[in-house]
C-alpha cells in the first residue's frame, strides 16, 4: 500500500481535492457508533479515487475535476495499451 505525505495548504484553500490510486482491489468499510462494521462498497481492479468537497466548491469544479480523473482513467498508465 503506497503512503503519501499531503502538502500544506494555506486555510483559505478550499478547492476540491482528488487522490487518484491505481488498485488490483479496494474496500470501503464503515463502522456506526455501536462500533459495528459492514462492507458499503468494493471493487477489484481499477481505480480508486478519494474526494475531498466542501461546500464552497462548484458544479463547474466537479467538471472540471471529473474530467481530469475521466483523462488519467483513459491514459496508457492505467489502461496499459
Amino acid at each position: 500500500m503506497a503512503s503519501a505525505i499531503a502538502p500544506r495548504v494555506k486555510i483559505e484553500d478550499h478547492r476540491m481535492r482528488a487522490v487518484v490510486q491505481r488498485v488490483s482491489r479496494a474496500r470501503v468499510t464503515v463502522s456506526d457508533r455501536t462500533n459495528r462494521e459492514w462492507i458499503s462498497g468494493e471493487i477489484g481492479m481499477g481505480m480508486l479515487v478519494l474526494l475531498g468537497v466542501t461546500h464552497e466548491d462548484t458544479e463547474a469544479d466537479a467538471i472540471y475535476l471529473a474530467e481530469k480523473i475521466a483523462a488519467c482513467a483513459s491514459s496508457k498508465m492505467w489502461t496499459g495499451k
